[in-house]
């Protein structure tokens, strides 16, 4: 039996209560950088581990190494019938779900089903056991419809188009926390003033004080999700572009270069940083600045390469799709 869940805290904690198998932790940030359609699982991995490499996370081979590591261990479950998928309510978890349910669709189309947890709360070490074990022992096989809802919404989400995602919201579906992980997706879209709402949030803390370190605007951000599903890692990155645009939204050490942390260590005094909104970070948030009318935008949403001009958008007043 192969235990799989989106990282290392979660198999941790199913290794910390004895319950039987191995673990196997997908860890992939499938929320950010690009996520085309039509590849195999060896090709996504490809492109997702040059991507992690870019970001200065791993090394090239480091990042293939495990890519490929993963790969193998999940395969030779999956041709054994040994696998279960541990899903929570995060939209990281709902991303790798529909990744992994989407590959029984297709190349894994004659593999026994995979068994399916559902937990409503992060899994880590902090979580109690009883949650843990209750939800283990709820487990269920996964049905036909379940991997072909999957499916669909994997392809909606890898598609060059985004409108597709907007017909998942009619899907009458046993996979309880699909819905809402795909909502919170639109929102990493850019808005009518071309942020995302991440970016809002971070804006939204910034604006109601002098300044902040960048682990404390972290952790306000993460307060302001339902549900939180971003990494500290992804969030330095979007702070980075918020400072070195054309149109900075906010600013490091009075303009100072906000470094990234290194890849095995975080750059001196990291954390004593202040970072501080702008008076054009003020002014996106009362809907009077366009960011995109300035900032050139470099970002990846699933299959959909954000570039401008004619950037997709959510729109949040219509709840749709619209480019600009």
């Amino acid at each position: 039996m192969l235990h799989i869940t989106n990282g290392d805290f979660a198999s941790q904690r199913i290794r910390e209560l004895d319950i039987e198998g191995g673990q196997l932790a997908w860890s992939d940030v499938l929320h950010e950088g690009p996520v085309p359609g039509n590849l195999t699982l060896e090709e996504m991995s490809m492109v997702r581990a040059s991507f992690i490499a870019d970001c200065g996370w791993a090394t090239n081979m480091e990042a293939q190494f495990h890519f490929q590591t993963r790969d193998a261990v999940f395969l030779s479950a999956a041709n054994t019938g040994d696998v279960v998928l541990w899903v929570t309510h995060e939209l990281y978890d709902q991303l790798h779900m529909m990744q992994v349910l989407a590959w029984y669709a297709t190349e894994g189309a004659d593999k026994a089903k995979p068994e399916l947890v559902f937990i409503d709360q992060h899994l880590s070490p902090d979580t109690p056991a009883a949650a843990v074990t209750e939800a283990f022992s709820n487990r269920r096989q996964a049905t036909q419809d379940d991997i072909q809802q999957a499916y669909q919404a994997w392809v909606a989400f890898t598609a060059l188009n985004p409108r597709s995602l907007e017909s998942i919201a009619a899907f009458d579906t046993r996979l309880p926390f699909l819905k809402a992980g795909i909502e919170r997706l639109k929102h990493e879209y850019p808005d009518q003033q071309g942020i995302s709402l991440t970016e809002r949030h971070a804006l939204t803390v910034l604006a109601g004080s002098v300044s902040a370190a960048p682990y404390e605007l972290f952790g306000n951000v993460r307060l302001k999700e339902a549900v939180p599903f971003m990494g500290d890692a992804s969030f330095w990155r979007i702070l980075q572009a918020m400072t070195e645009s054309a149109q900075p939204l906010m600013t490091c050490d009075d303009q100072a270069r906000f470094e990234l942390p290194g890849l095995y260590q975080h750059a001196d005094n990291f954390n004593e940083r202040r970072l501080a909104i702008t008076d054009a970070g003020r002014a996106v948030l009362a809907g009077e600045l366009d960011w995109l009318d300035e900032h050139v935008i470099h970002r990846w949403v699933g299959g959909v390469r954000l570039q401008s001009p004619g950037c997709w958008r959510f729109d949040t007043n219509t709840q749709s799709f619209v480019r600009k």
